[in-house]
């Protein structure tokens, strides 16, 4: 049975690096000090992932990744739910991302396309928004309403 939980272990994370190498997505600067990292896990086995960065009164979501075996069974939909919920639970305003192939996926999801110069200060300070993501990556954001 798979279930979205928390990081717990080394080996759940070097698992979480080697889905997100195989599926080219960045994963050098992913610090697992700085992000709630989220794992889907069957059979001990990690088979998808997503992380949440915070800085301030925003967040930046971050690499949500299904391996390819088990795609197309809404694990990243549970995913992205879930790192929507813990952002709620911490009263952010906004959620950021960056994204060269899902802006269709988290449009539906309800983030919009937003420009670069509408994204928080504190999250274009981040290496994923500054370095890491070309600039020809999609920006988008879901707000909270109050």
């Amino acid at each position: 049975m798979m279930k979205i939980q928390r990081l717990t272990t080394a080996q759940e994370f070097t698992q979480v690096i080697q889905l997100l190498a195989e599926s080219k997505l960045p994963y050098e600067d992913l610090d697992q000090m700085r992000a709630t990292i989220l794992v889907a896990v069957e059979s001990n086995e990690v088979i998808g992932a997503g992380a949440l960065e915070v800085y301030e009164e925003s967040g930046l979501i971050r690499s949500i990744c299904v391996a390819p075996a088990h795609r197309k069974k809404s694990i990243a939909t549970r995913i992205t739910e879930s790192l929507l919920h813990i952002a709620r639970e911490q009263k952010l305003k906004s959620l950021i991302l960056l994204t060269e192939t899902a802006a269709t996926y988290f449009e539906k999801r309800g983030f919009k396309v937003v420009g670069r110069g509408d994204v928080p200060g504190p999250v274009r300070q981040s290496s994923e928004f500054s370095h890491v993501c070309p600039s020809s990556a999609v920006v988008m954001s879901y707000s909270f309403t109050p």
